[in-house]
């Protein structure tokens, strides 16, 4: 940025312009960097809130996670899965009496 003035007296020349640079820098430049600070400062405000709900919400799990609740201790065990191979064994064995039986009745 440039800024001159042109006046008979180069000393108010010089006091003039000194004066607007100045009010130029008090009132847009530190302004803005004002409002930066502002900003900067409500931002790490919020982050170190978050942190702490972060630190409570870890904490909590941990807790919830590392020892059984009296909920959890009443509840009643989880069914045991089936096994496909007995499934599949039990499906096996009737279709080879189906098919022996089918052997037996051609022979006849």
């Amino acid at each position: 940025m440039k800024v001159s003035c042109t006046t008979n007296d180069p000393h108010e020349a010089a006091v003039l312009t000194n004066a607007v640079v100045n009010a130029y820098m008090s009132n847009i430049v530190n302004a803005e960097q004002t409002r930066r600070r502002q900003r900067l400062g409500e931002l790490e405000r919020v982050a170190g809130e978050k942190k702490i709900e972060l630190r409570k919400q870890r904490d909590t799990l941990k807790r919830l996670t590392s020892k059984p609740s009296a909920d959890n201790a009443k509840a009643a065990p989880p069914k045991p899965i089936p096994r496909r191979s007995s499934c599949c064994g039990r499906r096996s064995k009737a279709l080879s009496n189906r098919i022996a039986r089918s052997a037996t009745s051609v022979r006849r």
